[in-house]
């Protein structure tokens, strides 16, 4: 099980048989999008398992972006960012769910990818095999770099850049 992340214009989307009106991100494909694994291409939606998706959030050190101040069992959602963060609402509040993308959220994936580049050594984006093996690149950069193209792709060409999670 995992997440559908998919960064892109917002639309609404209405089922007849079924009543209901949700949003999601417009799919694209652009040339100059960062390629460093065969699932994700040059697209701008990826599948990662709940847990890596996390693992990575804390890693990367930018958590709070995503999952505020972590999980409520009570409402069974993520809380609220804290006073000080530049959002209220993490983007996977609701999930499934819909978030609007804020400037603020690319500047923030931003300094996490610069700080990520200066402190990994020098290893480059990229993944391991499936044994798990370092094979000297860094997959944490390699999805913070996903993450600050599409972000800035969709705040510089979509009416309404949201983030969808499925």
């Amino acid at each position: 099980m995992g997440y559908n992340l998919i960064i892109g214009n917002a639309v609404l989307k209405y089922d007849a048989d079924d009543p209901r009106v949700w949003i999601e991100a417009e799919r694209a494909e652009h040339p100059e999008a960062p390629d460093h694994d065969d699932f994700v291409r040059k697209t701008n939606s990826r599948s990662p398992s709940y847990t890596a998706w996390h693992g990575f959030c804390r890693e990367a050190g930018i958590y709070e972006l995503f999952y505020g101040q972590g999980w409520d069992r009570d409402s069974r959602s993520y809380r609220q960012c804290s006073e000080e963060f530049h959002r209220e609402t993490p983007l996977l509040k609701e999930h499934p769910g819909a978030q609007p993308i804020l400037p603020q959220d690319l500047e923030y994936v931003r300094a996490a990818r610069i700080k990520r580049e200066r402190t990994n050594g020098g290893k480059g984006p990229g993944f391991w095999a499936d044994d798990g093996v370092d094979n000297g690149t860094d997959p944490t950069l390699a999805r913070l770099l996903w993450l600050e193209f599409w972000m800035g792709w969709a705040l510089t060409n979509c009416p309404m850049p949201i983030i969808e999670n499925s």
